[in-house]
């Protein structure tokens, strides 16, 4: 019977002459989704489905797609119960590619009554799964089939048109006569990993590896009967300075046993390097630090110092870091302890060590509190569960975003990338021209300077950018794009009319107003009018009292038409009032004015709220939470060491967004069983919350470049909860789901990237737009949307093609010209 049926469906399935774009279909299956570690791991979600495997309107591109059966009367009842419970409410798809590790098997399960039945399972990774997808924590749909020859026999049919479809998306052509259907399914068929492997994300070969011949064979790993061979890297191979490192004299810290990881970028996984290994801190006295990895033997590995930007991962008991080798390349190495308590002590010395290397004395010192000490280590763990957190539960606009990320990812994989400047979405060429020739109209010939700053209008859904003395303002246009209104030439004081160019700016009074800054002048705020295009208030602060940086007075301030801006310095945060004769710093008394701090306090970075309760970073890391300016701080946050570039402030003050160098703190201010209130308005003391800790994957990083320098991080504005996170390092756009980032666990390290072929300077998100985000670099001007972004091992994968350095597909407004 199997025979027969493939006879009958070779013609009708790849013989091109049926005019339908359907392949194949199962009927009467059931799909389920599984979530490895949730508390409901395997999940109903139709009980009654038929796949079909059906061509896109890409050539040489397939799709699954799993239609819901309705019994009688079953569609209307749920209609009229809105039933929420259902994960999806139609049909599921799923591109067929690799990325998607579809499998096929046969197997026992329990039925409703207790018996055994056998069945034939179809599965296939989540397509809304942004980690790897060989990542055992990946969820899954699976489609069941009742057992049966003729069942059987049409899933095995079905999976050799799975893999049929993969070859020819993989080669952008139509499979060869000559290719025995054996040879496709040992290119693309894939298994569940080895019981017991320790190297997260790897992916077992379809059938045993062959061990090379010769003196320098590889190791191979035990294996059942039941499970393919594991093939191990030869040691030589491994990424390793080309001599053995010398190991200094110094106090052992800890010394812990596991197993070493390297990071392959042809296998976009860690492959297990050497089993058995283990790894030490020493102490080198003077706040110095290192690290050593040694086989079993004694011989040391790796040598070198404490590095910086490093990873833990609870789901792997996993410690990753990023180690530069002779030549210039940079390799991303996992040591995966034997234990998670063995994670957590190494963790907390680490903590330990670089907080003493940062600050240059002694943590029991300078963080006396135990408890302060204990917040401080707690912040290096980047995947912590969230036990008080709400889950995360995809909404429509969720949902919508990764199928619009999707069908992008899948057109851009067909489309021919050109060498040259980056195109625009939905813009024709003439009015690009348009813009560009206006632009440079206005520009005066003057190529020497960039673009500097940006600020995004509120209320007139404008954006402005700094380039040298002149301000650009862009229009958004409501098909998503940026159009280019006019610049604002020759910024100058109001007073004397000096040229100059602005080095902060904050939009005021309704966007009618533009606040700006000048280097070398500490003492005065200028008031830009917008409308006139010129300056013409200049703010004497103080003739004895500087301000850094400036903030609204609540956190949408700038819609409305109020006068006061709060002011920051190195010691002391402020309100400044224009309606003051003379100095417009107010003074006060206690609670109402200006109030210094008698220490070093080093303020770097000031946010307000919608209540206007002010979180304040400094350069030493500490965050300080203000209930009202004139008075000391509710609360404080101790610091790690780096210091605080950007803070920003969920509108209910629940939430504070710290940035430093290389990652970015998030902090939930609410205190538990306090009725709701914060650290704003009272002391958290023991009730300070475990810190989530937002940074990149030291093997995303070494990818783009090897450091990582994030712009400020923002939450987006608008009506409603925030929901998004933006920032940028280099030539890299990152974007967290807020949403997700707020339940814990994997959250904080799924985020999503877009790479420009220049610097990004700054990056903010459309005012009641949280799905679209304004980029300047120093030649552009771009908007762009979220599902544009992609994730890190999808960008990855496309290396290195022009689509990373950029490109809009669609709703994308460039203007690309020195205006």
């Amino acid at each position: 019977m199997f025979a027969a049926l493939r006879a009958s469906l070779r013609d009708l399935v790849w013989g091109r002459e049926s005019g339908s774009p359907d392949i194949i279909q199962i009927k009467s299956g059931s799909l389920f989704r599984i979530s490895p570690g949730a508390k409901n791991a395997r999940k109903l979600i139709f009980p009654n489905a038929d796949a079909v495997i059906r061509k896109s309107n890409t050539p040489f591109n397939y799709q699954i797609v799993v239609t819901r059966n309705f019994d009688d009367g079953e569609a209307e009842l749920e209609e009229e119960q809105n039933n929420a419970s259902s994960l999806l409410d139609v049909d599921q798809s799923a591109l067929i590619c690799e990325e998607f590790a579809f499998r096929t098997e046969a197997r026992a399960e329990i039925d409703d009554a207790g018996g055994r039945i056998h069945v034939t399972v179809v599965s296939w990774v989540d397509p809304a799964f942004n980690g790897l997808p060989d990542d055992p924590r990946a969820p899954r749909f699976e489609l069941v089939i009742d057992h049966s020859q003729t069942a059987e026999a049409m899933a095995s049919e079905f999976a050799r048109c799975i893999y049929r479809s993969m070859w020819e998306r993989k080669h952008k052509s139509s499979v060869p006569s000559s290719l025995a259907d054996e040879d496709l399914e040992e290119e693309f068929a894939t298994f569940e990993d080895a019981p017991g492997s320790s190297s997260p994300g790897q992916r077992a070969p379809a059938t045993p590896a062959k061990s090379p011949r010769g003196a320098n064979a590889s190791r191979e790993s035990p294996a059942s009967p039941s499970q393919p061979i594991q093939q191990q890297p030869e040691l030589q191979q491994i990424p390793l300075p080309p001599s053995t490192p010398e190991v200094p004299v110094g106090s052992a810290l800890l010394s812990l046993s596991g197993d070493l990881h390297f990071w392959s970028g042809e296998k976009a996984s860690f492959l297990l390097a050497t089993p058995d290994c283990t790894i030490s801190l020493l102490d080198l006295d003077n706040f110095v630090f290192h690290q050593v990895i040694s086989m079993s033997t004694g011989q040391a590995l790796l040598s070198h110092s404490l590095p910086e930007g490093v990873f833990f991962s609870n789901a792997y008991s996993a410690y990753i870091w990023n180690l530069s080798l002779p030549g210039g390349s940079i390799q991303s190495y996992s040591f995966n302890f034997k234990v998670e308590a063995g994670l957590n002590e190494f963790r907390d010395i680490y903590a330990d060590c670089d907080y003493e290397r940062k600050n240059q004395e002694p943590i029991k010192k300078a963080v006396s509190k135990a408890e302060d000490r204990a917040w401080l280590r707690e912040t290096y763990a980047a995947d912590v569960e969230m036990p008080d957190a709400p889950p995360y539960v995809p909404d429509e606009d969720d949902e919508e975003e990764d199928r619009a990320r999707r069908e992008r990812e899948e057109m851009e994989s067909e489309m021919d990338e050109d060498e040259g400047e980056e195109d625009v979405g939905g813009e024709d060429e003439e009015s690009r021209e348009a813009n560009r020739a206006a632009a440079a109209a206005l520009s005066k010939g003057d190529t020497s300077q960039g673009n500097t700053h940006l600020a995004v209008g509120f209320k007139s859904d404008r954006s402005f950018v700094v380039r040298g003395s002149r301000i650009g303002v862009f229009a958004h246009t409501p098909d998503n794009s940026l159009k280019f209104v006019s610049t604002i030439n020759g910024v100058r004081t109001a007073k004397g009319g000096q040229e100059f160019a602005p080095t902060k700016l904050m939009l005021h009074e309704g966007d009618r107003s533009m606040l700006l800054m000048r280097d070398g002048d500490q003492n005065h705020v200028y008031r830009l009018d917008v409308e006139r295009g010129e300056v013409v208030e200049d703010w004497q602060v103080h003739s004895d009292i500087v301000v850094d940086t400036l903030a609204p007075e609540e956190r949408y301030a700038q819609l409305r038409d109020g006068k006061l801006v709060v002011g920051l310095n190195h010691n002391a945060v402020f309100k400044l009032d224009p309606r003051l004769a003379g100095d417009k710093i107010v003074m006060g008394d206690e609670g109402k004015g200006y109030r210094p701090y008698a220490s070093k306090t080093q303020f770097t970075a000031v946010a307000t709220d919608e209540r206007g309760h002010l979180a304040v970073g400094s350069a030493k890391g500490n965050i300080r939470l203000f209930d009202s300016v004139g008075k000391r701080a509710k609360t404080e946050l101790p610091g790690l060491g780096d210091p605080i570039i950007g803070i920003d402030v969920s509108a209910d003050g629940q939430w504070v967004l710290a940035t430093c160098k290389d990652y970015i703190l998030l902090v939930n201010t609410a205190i538990k069983g306090a009725d709701g209130a914060t650290g704003f308005s009272k002391a958290m003391g023991q009730s300070k919350p475990v810190p989530r800790r937002l940074q990149l994957k030291p093997e995303h990083v070494a990818y783009m470049g090897g450091t990582v320098n994030f712009t400020p991080a923002r939450f987006d504005t608008g009506e409603g909860s925030e929901r998004m996170i933006v920032t940028s390092t280099g030539e890299f756009v990152v974007s967290w789901n807020f949403r997700k980032v707020k339940a814990g666990g994997k959250g904080t390290d799924e985020y999503v990237i877009k790479k420009y072929c220049k610097v990004v300077v700054s990056d903010n998100f459309r005012y009641n737009m949280p799905r679209d985000i304004v980029v300047a670099t120093p030649d552009n001007v771009t908007l762009v949307t979220k599902d544009q972004l992609q994730t890190p091992q999808k960008v990855l994968q496309q290396t290195p093609r022009k689509s990373l350095g950029g490109k809009n597909v669609r709703g994308g407004g460039v203007v690309n010209s020195p205006w």
